[in-house]
């Protein structure tokens, strides 16, 4: 796939699917620290109904965007959360091998969700999933427990700083699933994000990812050429470490925020 910078100006990318999803998943980590102003903040980017989703020791809330459900799912704040990161032994599911801490962490939620899921009529049409760091790899895993359990078409999963989950046979049962449903945001440096854990792999690496460069452009696919010239400037913008201050999820809201506003016209 050759890559190609996205305009703002021209049709045919849901930014604000992308910015009710990177929002949702900054308010995962905000409501459950506060509950009562995560929904204050929740109600400033027009999302509503803000729902805690706690399963100790993971993390989660569901709000409204208008017709949208969305099931964000909270990264690592603690200590017990590097527990699940380093668990990356490979689990058996349906669909093949996956990270076992980040399968055991989605199957925290799975009880609650599956009986909430059935409680909605149709095909879940307006449920989407998204996740930053281990919340966007719960997110993934989710979305398939979804597909093999329940049947339903999931609209959207949308991802942030998310680590490769799995390998071969789950990854390509994953795309002929959700194909284009599926997308994966990745700041230019974000080390987690292309950490290669344990040898696990993105699904279809370039197809479904949205790079975001060192000057906040979207670009469709992995830039090669931009993506050697963040590494020289992104020492001299971010002060160093890059690799992990990048991974904040305030980094991709900021982004989308600006890819908001020149679509505007702003």
């Amino acid at each position: 796939m050759c890559a190609a910078k996205i305009d703002p100006n021209k049709p045919g990318f849901d930014v604000s699917a992308a910015l009710d999803c990177a929002h949702a998943s900054a308010l995962a980590y905000a409501a459950a620290d506060d509950p009562t102003k995560a929904a204050e903040l929740a109600g400033s980017w027009g999302l509503t109904g803000l729902e805690p989703l706690p399963h100790e020791p993971q993390f989660g809330i569901a709000l409204r965007a208008g017709q949208r459900v969305i099931v964000a799912f909270r990264g690592t704040t603690k200590t017990v959360h590097w527990r699940t990161n380093l668990n990356f032994l490979p689990k058996k599911t349906p669909w093949g091998l996956a990270h076992r801490g980040f399968v055991n962490a989605a199957g925290l939620f799975w009880p609650d969700l599956r009986d909430r899921i059935a409680g909605q009529p149709g095909q879940a049409s307006d449920l989407f999933l998204t996740g930053h760091s281990l919340g966007a790899a719960i997110a993934v895993l989710t979305a398939a427990m979804v597909a093999r359990e329940d049947g339903r078409h999931v609209p959207g999963v949308i991802t942030f700083g998310q680590p490769p989950v799995a390998w071969g046979s789950f990854n390509r049962a994953f795309e002929d699933h959700f194909g284009s449903s599926y997308v994966r945001f990745v700041h230019d440096r974000d080390g987690v994000a292309e950490h290669p854990w344990a040898r696990f792999e993105h699904v279809h690496a370039d197809r479904y990812l949205k790079y975001i460069d060192v000057n906040d452009d979207l670009w469709e696919g992995w830039p090669l050429l931009r993506a050697f010239a963040d590494a020289a400037k992104a020492p001299g913008k971010y002060g160093g470490l890059e690799m992990f201050k990048t991974h904040g999820m305030h980094h991709y809201i900021g982004a989308l925020d600006a890819f908001a506003s020149s679509a505007r016209g702003s």
